[in-house]
């Protein structure tokens, strides 16, 4: 807990050197001089010779002269924090139901209390008539009596006084008198003259940055004028802009509202420039905003914590400390002697650099030592590395590491890292073909694939469509589209573990039409419909457009028709494809040999396991005796994957 700071501490030295006028003799009451607290004096400017003025005085002015008037000013400072909260309350609307009887009465009551209290404060203050003329027309004087006059004028016009102005607002500005025992609190004293200094000795740097808003709230309110008005409607006897409508900134005191509304941050966003004149022109203003709301703080907050510092330990303050904190200099303050250097001498410094450079010779051992087990443990991992087929070699016979491949998805709301088949397949092909790393990149949309495929240097499709998937090899510099030629692509270059066996590339070619006119091509628009659930908000217009045009319907309720059908007619499909695997007397199409055309068949079994409602999907695992729930389990097996 912070201990009391004696009040004679706020006119010592310390605190005088921070202005230029003289230090007064310490007391409670000079402090107002520097920030006055209040209007009323603790002493009558002209000696009571009346003792009971005397006594009242004490009791209403004095509050710290007796227990009577602690307690007097306790009850005067809760009728007056009563009489605001009343104020306040009369404005909530869930108070409007209160008969208007009871504020009235609330109100009277109010008003006697300090009517009763004005009256004894101008008793208080009558020993001479300038005295009470002093204090009749000191701040708490009128506002007191504003407190109390329009309730008076009310009852005896018998009119609503509020309709110009509600006066009862004026008591608010009585709380200022809770803040009368503070005067004889040293902290609060301390704080208040603190902050007072802190915005003196700032005031050269305040004013600049004033002038400077002055500035640039002209200038930029001229530009935005004439940027934003647009052409004179004789008519309408306004300014129109491109659109037809009356312009905001009707003239240059309108857009200098916008101007500081922008750069102070508040931003209430009711006036805006449409233009892109008027919005580049406002791009300034938001950087200017920002430093006007530090350099004020930087300098006050910088200014004030010196000014403490010094206050709370009676120091003197250092040379040259008024010119670093503000930005202009200025001959206010004493120059105070600087703590003289100390002096080492030859036997010191001889013995700092010994330590030193024995400090120096244990360090260059340790950062060797480091070095060492930094290259061996780089050189394990390139055998690693190399063993696992993360690295190659380049012509000249150095070990490469390997750069991720990057494939390109489709947007969707499925949190599942791939789904779509034709990206699927290739993500099991080069998983599967060399143990080089995919990083996976999705467009931002469905109608942004094409753009962001020309964009890398991507070539359409055998269809002239860009599509995904696409794949770009940072190893080779290579850009490949389409699943197969990926295949193709990977299998030529990685031929670990080639997914088209040879001499078969023909028939994977023409696999995957064959599967999907035989398995769904009778339920595709069911599919269709069921995918765009999945599909990006933001895409599903231009995802409906596309299959529209792709299947020539008419609308998108036509293709959801019939979907019960649709469903029959895919498991028939499926029917048949199970055939081939039957006939082939293995696990995979072409028998016991692992190709891609089994990836075909899986990735469209990830497909559907996303778009596919519980109850259908756990019908498709299944079906033909659970062959499509275990090609994708034997393809991930094969792939290494868990897609």
């Amino acid at each position: 807990m912070s201990q009391p700071i004696p009040l004679s501490r706020l006119r010592s030295a310390a605190a005088s050197r921070f202005l230029t006028e003289e230090p007064q003799p310490s007391s409670p009451g000079d402090v107002d001089d520097v920030f006055p607290i209040t209007s009323s004096f603790d002493e009558s400017p002209d000696p009571i010779t009346s003792p009971r003025k005397r006594a009242l005085f004490d009791l209403l002015e004095r509050p710290t002269s007796s227990s009577s008037a602690f307690l007097v000013h306790f009850a005067s400072t809760s009728l007056i924090i009563f009489s605001a909260i009343v104020t306040i309350l009369e404005t909530v609307p869930s108070f409007h139901s209160i008969s208007p009887r009871v504020w009235f009465g609330v109100e009277t009551s109010l008003v006697l209390l300090f009517t009763v209290e004005y009256c004894a404060r101008s008793v208080a203050w009558s020993s001479s008539w300038v005295s009470l003329f002093k204090w009749l027309i000191s701040f708490y004087g009128v506002i007191d009596m504003l407190a109390i006059l329009p309730y008076y004028i009310e009852i005896m016009l018998r009119q609503d006084t509020s309709v110009l102005f509600r006066f009862s607002i004026l008591r608010m500005f009585r709380l200022l008198r809770v803040f009368r025992p503070f005067r004889y609190n040293s902290t609060i004293l301390l704080t208040i003259e603190v902050m007072y200094l802190a915005i003196r000795r700032s005031h050269h740097a305040l004013l600049a940055l004033s002038f400077f808003i002055a500035m640039v709230l002209t200038v930029f309110s001229t530009l935005l004028y004439f940027a934003e008005r647009g052409t004179w409607d004789d008519t309408l006897e306004t300014f129109l802009n491109s659109d037809g409508d009356p312009t905001q900134f009707q003239s240059i005191p309108a857009a200098a509202w916008f101007v500081l509304a922008t750069i102070t941050t508040v931003g209430y966003g009711e006036i805006t420039p449409r233009s892109i004149l008027g919005r580049l022109i406002t791009v300034p203003l938001l950087a200017f905003g920002l430093l006007l709301i530090a350099l004020p703080s930087f300098v006050l907050g910088r200014e004030f914590s010196i000014v403490w510092d010094q206050m709370t330990h009676g120091e003197g303050i250092p040379s040259g400390l008024d010119t670093v904190a503000a930005p202009f200099h200025h001959d206010r303050l004493e120059a105070q002697p600087v703590e003289p250097i100390k002096d080492l001498s030859n036997r010191k410094l001889a013995q700092n650099q010994t330590e030193l450079s024995q400090q120096i010779s244990e360090l260059r051992v340790t950062v060797e030592m480091q070095g060492e087990m930094i290259r061996e443990l780089l050189e394990y991992l390139h055998e690693e590395r190399k063993a696992k087929g993360k690295c190659r070699e380049n012509k000249e016979g150095n070990a490469v590491v390997m750069q991720p491949i990057i494939l390109y998805d489709i947007p969707s709301t499925v949190t599942k890292e791939i789904w779509a088949p034709n990206p699927a397949k290739t993500r099991h092909v080069a998983q599967l073909e060399s143990p080089v790393p995919v990083s996976d990149m999705q467009a931002k949309d469905f109608k942004d694939i094409p753009s962001t495929l020309k964009a890398i240097g991507a070539s359409p499709t055998a269809g002239g469509r860009y599509t995904v998937p696409v794949i770009n090899d940072p190893n080779t510099g290579a850009i490949v589209s389409d699943s197969l030629a990926i295949a193709e692509y990977l299998d030529k270059t990685y031929p670990e573990k080639p997914v088209i066996p040879s001499g078969t590339n023909v028939l994977m070619a023409a696999f995957e039409p064959t599967y999907c006119s035989v398995a769904y091509a009778k339920a595709v628009k069911y599919i269709l419909t069921r995918t765009l659930i999945f599909v990006n908000e933001s895409s599903r217009e231009y995802f409906i457009s596309t299959r529209l045009e792709m299947l020539g319907a008419p609308s998108w309720d036509a293709i959801e028709q019939n979907a019960e059908q649709q469903w029959e007619d895919w498991k028939e499909g499926l029917a048949e494809v199970d055939k081939w695997y039957q006939k082939s007397g293995g696990k995979w199409i072409m028998g016991d040999t692992f190709s891609f055309a089994d990836m075909v068949v899986a990735c469209r079994t990830i497909w559907w396991n996303v778009i596919l409602d519980e109850e259908q999907r756990q019908e498709l695992h299944s079906l033909n005796g659970g062959r499509w729930a275990q090609v994708l389990a034997d393809v991930n097996a094969e792939c290494g994957t868990d897609l």
